[in-house]
């Protein structure tokens, strides 16, 4: 996922729709992850992104300090 999320530029569109991701009920993201996985299964680099996106919107705290480990070591500071 991280090296999903450091490959888009954040816009304030972006911004917008990670703000809306987040006040949505776990049901709903789970929609939003069906409808995008074709995509994914056709290999499609913006699908997989947008699920990256969807998914880290929905994250609880401890998978956020993996998802900060994660950059860290994709930007080459491992602990």
């Amino acid at each position: 996922m991280a090296a999903e999320l450091s490959a888009i530029s954040q816009t304030p569109e972006l911004l917008i729709v990670s703000a809306i991701l987040r006040s949505l009920e776990p049901a709903l993201i789970g929609k939003i992850l069906e409808q995008l996985a074709p995509g994914v299964v056709a290999g499609s680099a913006a699908h997989r992104q947008a699920v990256a996106t969807v998914q880290a919107s929905n994250l609880n705290l401890g998978q956020q300090f993996d998802l900060m480990r994660a950059f860290a070591r994709l930007r080459g500071e491992d602990d």
